[in-house]
């Protein structure tokens, strides 16, 4: 099912929702709320009208970014509540218990539709962090590394198609005559009156 997902580049599990809103055909609601001492991080909510998602609004980024995806997770699993209603009460005061359908909650993973939202949401957002990543570009190579490159596969740059690079600032320029052992010797016939002498 995630990798079947259509994601939003770059994630946004709030663009996620709205998409699957969409598809639902119903509106999905996030309520930040303070988190409580032994109460869920994150909660779904589903009424006759709407579905509300109730996550921690003090906690991290990333944290509060898994929990709506545990969540979302429980609306495309299709998950059947089975929390108690008290958090939820707890947490919206003005909500009638007999619009509730469904409330989901984590508080532990003891319960089976726990492990498998925990586990599709950890699914999601590592397909989400591999993607967000593939579409990163990558850091521009170093000055003069791609005519290197181009040398050495027969490209070459600048002075023609296998041109050796210049390999120091100190290379003696000669007429191509060969450097090393079978180079012709050239006699000394030195012009001054020291070569003159019998």
């Amino acid at each position: 099912m995630a990798e079947q997902l259509e994601l939003p580049s770059p994630f946004d599990p709030v663009v996620l929702l709205e998409r699957l809103a969409v598809r639902r055909g119903r509106p999905i609601e996030l309520l930040p709320v303070p988190a409580r001492p032994h109460a869920p991080c994150g909660l779904l909510v589903s009424t006759v009208a709407a579905d509300y998602i109730l996550y921690a609004a003090d906690t991290g980024v990333l944290h509060q970014r898994h929990i709506l995806v545990h969540e979302i997770a429980h609306l495309l699993l299709d998950h059947a509540g089975s929390a108690p209603l008290a958090p939820a009460a707890a947490l919206l005061p003005n909500l009638s218990p007999a619009l509730v359908q469904r409330v989901l909650g984590r508080t532990s993973y003891d319960e089976p539709q726990e492990r498998e939202a925990e586990l599709l949401a950890s699914l999601i957002l590592s397909r989400a962090e591999r993607e967000d990543a593939a579409d990163q570009p990558g850091p521009a190579p170093a000055r003069g590394s791609l005519d290197a490159l181009g040398f050495l596969l027969g490209a070459g740059t600048g002075a023609g198609a296998g041109a050796a690079p210049q390999l120091g600032p100190d290379r003696p320029e000669g007429d191509g005559a060969p450097d090393g052992p079978d180079e012709p010797d050239i006699p000394d016939l030195g012009d001054g009156p020291e070569a003159q002498r019998p």
